[in-house]
């Protein structure tokens, strides 16, 4: 579990890091497309998985979000990334894998997708 947060966290930060490059030539609304497509989407990446890992992953993947929000936002580290993150409507590390983990689980109740979730949720 370690190694794949690592690669993520790595992967993450090469990303942030060519949108830095160029984030001076994009508009706000473009560096903003990028950084949900690129890195945000490997936030996202087995999340689900994440449900009880320790703080201190959560918090690297927490670091990631705060630093990619400053790139954005091209704000400086005396702004709050916490602020930068409302602004964006971005939800923090811990509330996008509750959110995603309550998405599948309407979505297994309700729609019936995926199958073999559906299968095994019992309704109470």
């Amino acid at each position: 579990m370690l190694t794949l947060m690592l690669d993520v966290v790595r992967g993450c930060h090469f990303h942030i890091r060519a949108l830095w490059h160029i984030r001076t030539l994009l508009i706000l609304d473009a560096a903003k497309t990028f950084a949900v497509a690129i890195v945000s989407s490997r936030l996202d990446y087995c999340n689900s998985l994440l449900q009880g890992t320790s703080a201190g992953n959560l918090d690297r993947l927490q670091r990631v979000q705060d630093v990619l929000a400053r790139v954005v936002a091209q704000a400086p580290w005396s702004v709050s990334s916490t602020d930068l993150r409302c602004d964006f409507h971005w939800l923090p590390i811990r509330q996008r894998i509750v959110y995603k983990q309550c998405l599948m689980t309407y979505k297994a109740v309700h729609i019936g997708q995926p199958d073999y979730l559906n299968e095994l949720i019992q309704p109470c």
